[in-house]
C-alpha cells in the first residue's frame, strides 16, 4: 500500500507539471508569397496564454537592416518598434495586423514574431515566405498580386443610414473569392454588411462567400451601416477590406454624424378641418344629491285628448251628483 501511495503521488506530480507547465504557443496566420511595398496581413494567434494585455513585434531584418513596416495606431512604423498593448486575451486570443515589406529584396526570407507579456517575459515564433521585389508593369497579370480601389459618396456616409461601397479587384485569379468588408475604430468593428445571396444584414466580422469571381477584374458595390451599438459614433474611422486567405488593405474613411430630426422625430396627428354646422350643447349645472336620496326625474309626459276625457271622466261625474243632491236638499227640485 505505501508503494502504491507513493506511485500516485509521483504520478500527480508529474502530471500537475505537465499540465501547469504549458508555454504560451504563438499561431501565425500568414500568405506564403508576399509582394515588395503591397500591404498584406498577418494574423496572430495566442494560445495557453494567461489572460492579460500583451505586446507584439515583427522581425523583419535582411541581415542587420529592418526591411518591413507595420501599421498600428494609424501609423506606419517600422518593424524595428513594438507595438505594446497590441493583444487583449480578455477580448480575444487572435488579432490581424497589416504589415509591408518596405525595403527591395526578392527571394526566400525568414521572419519571427515576438510577444512579451506584462512580466517581460518574450516568446517567440518564426515563419517563412517567399517576397516577390519583382516590378510587374499593369499589364503583364502573371503573378500580378490582387489590388484593390474603393470609392464612396463621402456626403452619403453616415450614422444611421445605409450607403453603398464600391471595390474594384485587379488580377484576381481564375476562381471564387470570399470576402471580407467592415469598418473599424481603433479595433473594433463597428459596422454591418449586407449579403445578397442570404438577404440579411450580419456584422463585418463575417465573410461574404463566393462574393467576387475571377480571372483578371471584377467590381461590386457593398451596402453597409453603422451597427446600432453605435448609434452615436462619428468622425475618422478606418475601412477595411480583406480577400480570405489572401490580402488586406484599409483606407480611412469619415463618418458622418446622425441626423438630429430622426431622433427627435415626433408624430403630430393629422388636423383634419370641421365641415357642417356646429351645434353648441348646453350642459346645465347637475344638483347635489344627497346620499340615499333619488334624483329627482325631470321629465315632461303628453297625453292625447280621449286621455284626458278619461282621467277626469270621474271627477266631473262626482261633481254633478254633488250639484244634485244640493239642488234637492234646498227643495228647488220640487
Amino acid at each position: 500500500m505505501k508503494r502504491a501511495g507513493i506511485l500516485l503521488i509521483f504520478a500527480v506530480i508529474i502530471l500537475g507539471g505537465i499540465i501547469f507547465g504549458q508555454e504560451g504557443e504563438i499561431v501565425l496566420g500568414y500568405p506564403a508569397t508576399v509582394v515588395f511595398s503591397q500591404p498584406f496581413n498577418i494574423s496572430i494567434s495566442l494560445n495557453n496564454f494567461e489572460e492579460g494585455v500583451y505586446d507584439a513585434k515583427f522581425e523583419l531584418v535582411n541581415e542587420s537592416k529592418n526591411i518591413g513596416k507595420r501599421y498600428y495606431e494609424d501609423t506606419w512604423k517600422s518593424t524595428n518598434y513594438w507595438m505594446e498593448g497590441a493583444i487583449n486575451t480578455s477580448q480575444g486570443n487572435t488579432k490581424e495586423f497589416l504589415v509591408m515589406i518596405s525595403e527591395l529584396y526578392e527571394g526566400t526570407h525568414n521572419f519571427s514574431v515576438k510577444v512579451r507579456g506584462q512580466t517581460g517575459s518574450i516568446v517567440e515564433q518564426q515563419g517563412v515566405w517567399t517576397i516577390n521585389g519583382r516590378n510587374t508593369s499593369e499589364n503583364e497579370t502573371t503573378n500580378q498580386a490582387p489590388r484593390i480601389r474603393f470609392e464612396w459618396d463621402e456626403d452619403t456616409i453616415k450614422n444611421g443610414d445605409e450607403f453603398l461601397v464600391t471595390v474594384n479587384v485587379l488580377y484576381l485569379e481564375d476562381k471564387s473569392y470570399d470576402v471580407r468588408i467592415w469598418i473599424d475604430d481603433d479595433g473594433t468593428v463597428i459596422s454591418d454588411r449586407y449579403d445578397p445571396a442570404e438577404e440579411n444584414w450580419k456584422s463585418g466580422m463575417f465573410y461574404l462567400d463566393n462574393f467576387m469571381h475571377g480571372p483578371d477584374e471584377e467590381e461590386k458595390k457593398i451596402k453597409l451601416r453603422i451597427r446600432e451599438g453605435y448609434k452615436d459614433f462619428s468622425g475618422d474611422a478606418r475601412i477595411f477590406f480583406k480577400l480570405r486567405d489572401g490580402f488586406l488593405v484599409n483606407k480611412s474613411i469619415s463618418i458622418l454624424k446622425k441626423d438630429l430630426d430622426e431622433e427627435l422625430a415626433v408624430i403630430v396627428p393629422e388636423q383634419r378641418p370641421v365641415t357642417g354646422n356646429v351645434v353648441e350643447k348646453i350642459v346645465e349645472p347637475q344638483k347635489s344629491i344627497r346620499l340615499g336620496e333619488a334624483a329627482p326625474l325631470q321629465s315632461k309626459e303628453y297625453i292625447s285628448f280621449g286621455g284626458l276625457v278619461k282621467r277626469y271622466a270621474m271627477y266631473a261625474f262626482a261633481l254633478l251628483c254633488v250639484v244634485i243632491s244640493i239642488l234637492i236638499v234646498s227643495g228647488k227640485l220640487n
